[in-house]
């Protein structure tokens, strides 16, 4: 995804296209970095914490981001957090759900009102 993103900017670049490149290109970037990344950091805080012991308290990345969404990055009950404090977690998952809210209008309608006019 990483590299056709980055074509994509390419194309947007050479072709002198800044509507592609700053309307396409940036959020789209911007979305793939703060999802994939959040999950990345997620998965290497869960592999570096130990739950020997309490392997039930260790938290599904998979569901902890679909909670993202459908439960304002609420930890689930009865796991722990990985990234930092649950507090902290949770509030980071806020911000990056946020950022991909912004992103995806940002992607969706200035092309469409620019080529109307």
């Amino acid at each position: 995804m990483s590299l056709g993103i980055c074509m994509k900017a390419f194309n947007a670049s050479y072709f002198k296209n800044k509507l592609d490149f700053f309307f396409e290109f940036v959020p789209q970037i911007i979305l793939m970095i703060v999802l994939f990344g959040y999950m990345d950091l997620m998965i290497i805080c869960k592999w570096l914490t130990d739950f020997k012991g309490k392997e039930s308290m260790a938290p599904s990345v998979i569901t902890t981001m679909i909670d993202m969404a459908l439960s304002g990055g609420a930890i689930a009950p009865g796991t722990q957090g990985v990234v930092g404090s649950d507090g902290f977690q949770q509030a980071l998952s806020i911000i990056s759900l946020l950022i991909a809210l912004v992103c995806v209008p940002t992607m969706l309608f200035p092309k469409p009102l620019y080529i109307d006019k």
